[in-house]
């Protein structure tokens, strides 16, 4: 019997280890998400953050930036293009 509960005790501990270690993991990259976001949310995002926040290549950031389209990134938030000279940045929605 006390074979059987050092056994479970181990599968238990191993998967615990498994689900904190993802849980790390995802919790890593959403607080890298929130500290980009904060950081330039004033300012706004370049192309190369907004490929960092969101799934899409450089390029086809670009081709939504010339075409006026907004983009959904992983934080949660809708980005546009600010075409202002001044500015020249994706701008959270």
């Amino acid at each position: 019997m006390q074979d059987y509960r050092n056994q479970t005790t181990a599968q238990n501990s191993t998967e615990n280890t498994c689900i904190t270690e993802n849980s790390l993991h995802n919790n890593e990259y959403q607080i890298q998400s929130l500290k980009l976001a904060q950081q330039t949310t004033s300012e706004g995002f370049s192309h190369k953050e907004m490929s960092e926040l969101t799934s899409y290549t450089i390029k086809t950031i670009r081709s939504k930036a010339s075409k006026g389209e907004s983009i959904a990134a992983n934080d949660g938030f809708t980005y546009r293009y600010d075409k202002d000279p001044h500015i020249l940045k994706w701008i959270r929605v």
